[in-house]
């Protein structure tokens, strides 16, 4: 805390507006310090984060097939052919849940799906 104090008469000696902290949202006794001190939560302000080997090559690979699905929009184009198609529900319902509507079926299993059914 003595720290936090120093801090704090450093930015009034330097005229500061403002001054800023940061902590583990689930650290209460520091968050309980931080707000004795005067600081107040800013609204809606939060990280998220995510490994990029678990969220970028899972989007390239179709769920049903494990291929590379072409995305375009994976690629950098604004738009991608499934945009201009319809998936059959029954074909969606194949879609594991935890990939559903992250992740796109390749052309070939939804040609495959249509021409079987």
């Amino acid at each position: 805390m003595a720290l936090k104090v120093k801090a704090i008469e450093t930015a009034k000696e330097h005229s500061a507006a403002y001054i800023r902290t940061d902590n583990d949202s689930l650290n209460k006794p520091m968050l309980a310090i931080n707000r004795k001190l005067g600081y107040e939560p800013l609204r809606g302000s939060y990280r998220v984060v995510a490994k990029v080997a678990s969220v970028l090559p899972e989007a390239r690979i179709c769920p049903l097939c494990s291929q590379d699905n072409k995305c375009e929009v994976e690629s950098g184009a604004e738009s991608c052919w499934c945009m201009r198609e319809k998936f059959p529900e029954e074909l969606m319902e194949q879609v594991p849940p935890d990939q559903n509507g992250k992740v796109c079926i390749c052309e070939k299993c939804l040609k495959s799906f249509v021409m079987e059914t």
